[in-house]
């Protein structure tokens, strides 16, 4: 009995273990050159590129984002995974004065970087960003905003392929 005992604790810590290792890696799938893709409301094809970087001794991704067209959206984020915390934190900022503190996590099997809950004179928001259908070579990102029935409604999808 204390064979079986010790042999589910070990496993048990084994799992942590393996469970905060994946935690600590589980952006690096975005690291890389990518293409990006997405249907504008009017049905035109929007086109970017983003480039995601190991920097600071391996430690923080570096995430350099540059849309296509006259008014394109640019913008960077720095994410960091806080083994303290066991906890993924990331910044975004842009050049139409957008500041975005985000959480990271794992949700129905998928990484997601989501802000927090703030008030507003019409209710509660929050926002996420879900990378999904993850491949070596591709990937869906989708911003979302949470409805006021709690539900998450997609805003903003993106077809990442490496470059």
């Amino acid at each position: 009995m204390k064979k079986v005992i010790l042999y589910y604790v070990l496993c048990m810590i084994g799992f942590t273990v393996q469970s905060q290792e994946y935690k600590k890696d589980m952006f690096d799938f975005w690291v890389g050159d990518w293409n990006l893709t997405w249907t504008n409301q009017d049905g035109s094809v929007g086109k970017a590129t983003n480039s995601i970087s190991k920097i600071l001794d391996e430690l923080v991704l570096w995430e350099n984002f540059v849309a296509e067209g006259q008014n394109g959206l640019k913008g960077m984020s720095y994410s960091v995974y806080n083994a303290q915390q066991k906890s993924w934190k990331q910044t975004w900022v842009d050049n139409q004065g957008s500041h975005i503190v985000l959480n990271g996590l794992m949700e129905e099997g998928n990484p997601v970087f989501m802000t927090v809950t703030t008030e507003t004179n019409t209710g509660t928001q929050q926002f996420r960003m879900v990378f999904s259908q993850i491949t070596p070579n591709s990937f869906i990102w989708d911003w979302q905003r949470k409805t006021n029935d709690g539900s998450w409604q997609s805003s903003w999808k993106i077809n990442y392929n490496r470059k």
